[in-house]
């Protein structure tokens, strides 16, 4: 089936009323519905205090810091759906919290991105490496489905570099 047919089948069925379309599944979803299920679809999150959460994004969601408004911000902008702090449950039981779960939509597949925002402090560092390993028996490797931003003191998180980083990932 080419594409001219695939727009077609989409068509007939948007133009359906919405009590018709609760009767059929679409073999094939557009991109904007699987991006919208995705998004809405109810995930646990980190417990963080809310003294710990002062700042809010542009979509009125509440972050731990500066540079991931920049970051949250940044993938609204940019059209890119995006879960915060989603838990991942690993295979041996313990829990991840990554802070940004982002879907590709058109190639229909999730990639994590982890915020590096303490590279100055080498405790915080050795719980990035422990994250990474962790991240990697799941089968989330670096540079495949994960990525990173990251900042010290001296060097702020870069919203040029983000945004190139994203645009060379998502195309």
């Amino acid at each position: 089936m080419d594409k001219s047919n695939l727009n077609e089948i989409e068509n007939i069925y948007s133009c359906w009323d919405k009590e018709s379309r609760k009767f059929i599944s679409p073999l094939v979803v557009s991109d904007e519905f699987y991006a919208w299920v995705w998004q809405n679809m109810p995930y646990s999150k980190k417990e963080i205090s809310p003294e710990d959460c002062i700042f809010t994004t542009s979509k009125g969601e509440k972050v731990r810091s500066k540079s991931e408004i920049i970051i949250a911000d940044t993938l609204v902008s940019k059209g890119i759906p995006y879960n915060y702090e989603k838990e991942l449950i690993c295979a041996d039981g313990k829990k991840l919290y990554p802070d940004f779960l982002l879907l590709d939509v058109k190639r229909r597949r999730e990639i994590y991105l982890e915020h590096l925002g303490l590279t100055d402090d080498p405790d915080y560092m050795n719980m990035v490496v422990y994250k990474i390993n962790q991240y990697a028996k799941q089968g989330i490797y670096v540079g495949v489905n994960l990525f990173f931003t990251m900042e010290s003191e001296k060097h702020p998180l870069n919203r040029n570099t983000l945004i190139g980083t994203l645009d060379n990932i998502f195309g």
